[in-house]
């Protein structure tokens, strides 16, 4: 398993190799699941109505800007109203 890169790292020394045509399949994979994975989240979280939760926990309803953010997330994740 490879490691990200420390973009704040703070030496001059630090150098970062470039990937193998191994290691960038295996990393654009992980992602490939992790994306799967958010967006399986998101679609859960659209269909339990889990913007409810959140609003409560805000303590009122959604603002325009809130839902401009869930409509964002909710085409993330290929969902139709």
């Amino acid at each position: 398993m490879t490691v990200a890169v420390d973009w704040n790292r703070q030496g001059d020394n630090d150098v970062a190799l470039p990937m193998s045509r191994d290691e960038a399949r295996q990393c654009v994979a992980r992602i490939a699941r992790h994306l799967k994975e958010a967006r399986a989240l998101l679609l859960e979280l659209y269909e339990r109505e889990g913007w409810r939760g959140i609003a409560k926990t805000l303590g009122g309803p959604p603002n325009s800007t809130w839902v401009t953010r869930a409509n964002r997330s909710r085409a993330a994740a290929g969902v139709r109203w």
